[in-house]
Parts: structure tokens; C-alpha cells; sequence
């Protein structure tokens, strides 16, 4: 899977990326540790292996790591499946 966006740096220089990972929350985090570090986010989508895009909401970036709640997400609803 494929991220794609473009950001603005703190100095107004205009930067666009693209990442691939096959783990979401790798995703995530980069475009945390963007925002992190002073990017304004711009736009920012992913792209499946079979062409679909979907574009990712810029609010829900502030800059903190995901990948942990993820995870965390992950164990619980996994957990609730296997008493099923």
C-alpha cells in the first residue's frame, strides 16, 4: 500500500512524499512524525496494490505516534472475537 502527500514545512517550502509499507500504522506515524516536527499537512491519501485510493483525514494528524493505540485496538477486538 502506498501513501501519498504533500506538506508544508514551517519555512512555506512545499514537500510531497510517497511511502510504502504494507502496515497502516506506518503510515500513520509518518505523517505524525511530520507534523511533529512543524509540516502543515496538505493532502494525504493511500493507494491500494489494486488502484483504490482513498484520501485520509488531515485533522486526525496531530502529531502523536499511533501505532501504539493501534496495536492496542488491534489486541482487543481480537480478543473480543475469540470469545465468539
Amino acid at each position: 500500500m502506498w501513501l501519498y502527500f504533500s506538506a508544508l514545512s514551517s519555512e512555506g517550502n512545499l514537500d510531497c512524499h510517497s511511502f510504502c509499507s504494507s502496515r497502516l500504522e506506518h503510515h500513520l506515524d509518518v505523517l505524525n512524525d511530520f507534523v511533529a516536527t512543524g509540516y502543515q499537512l496538505l493532502c494525504a491519501w493511500m493507494q491500494e496494490d489494486d488502484g483504490r485510493r482513498f484520501d485520509l483525514p488531515l485533522e486526525a494528524f496531530d502529531g502523536q505516534p499511533m501505532s501504539n493505540q493501534l496495536k492496542e485496538l488491534q489486541k482487543e477486538y481480537q480478543q473480543i472475537l475469540a470469545v465468539y
